[in-house]
């Protein structure tokens, strides 16, 4: 081992080309630790996702209006409520679900958040949010208030493949 590492040269190349190899499998959407969530919880992971899916679907059928829109809101049983407004959002290969929010300016929102294939991120545009990363099957919960009126945009900025620059939500601040 001495002798492969006996020079700058050698040892600098072979570090750069473990790095070359990590951004290369980081760039796939493969995660280089491998596919840990999979080897500890198996199918209990799988529950787990199908379980964040299914809450998802019905996020977007209980605030979905006439055009399309999902607008997470107090509804008349909690309209006092001084609780986040809950907001499930789906990240996957190549979209995030649902895909156009229409959000309240100031009013605080816990995202619950996951991914069910890939390595994905959140970013909020224009914000002062950092992007948020998204771990296959494990959920992230963080509450946001926008403050800022008009349209805003949520974007992975985590490559996972060939459609990623599709992977966009319209956010609409009133």
């Amino acid at each position: 081992m001495t002798e492969f590492f006996s020079s700058r040269r050698r040892f600098m190349t072979s570090v750069g080309m473990g790095g070359a190899a990590l951004g290369l499998l980081a760039a796939c959407g493969i995660d280089p630790k491998g596919d840990e969530t999979a080897d500890k919880s198996g199918d209990d992971a799988q529950k787990h996702a199908m379980k964040f899916e299914k809450k998802a679907k019905e996020f977007v059928e209980r605030y979905k209006l006439d055009d399309g829109t999902v607008h997470p809101r107090h509804l008349e049983d909690h309209k006092d409520s001084k609780e986040p407004v809950d907001v499930y959002l789906l990240a996957r290969r190549f979209s995030f679900e649902p895909g156009i929010l229409k959000l309240n300016r100031g009013v605080a929102y816990r995202f619950h958040m996951m991914t069910n294939d890939v390595t994905h991120s959140v970013w909020f545009q224009p914000g002062d949010i950092p992007p948020i990363t998204l771990r296959k099957n494990e959920p992230v919960e963080q509450t946001i208030a926008l403050h800022r009126l008009g349209n805003h945009s949520i974007t992975c900025n985590i490559y996972c493949g060939p459609g990623h620059d599709k992977m966009r939500v319209q956010v609409t601040v009133v």
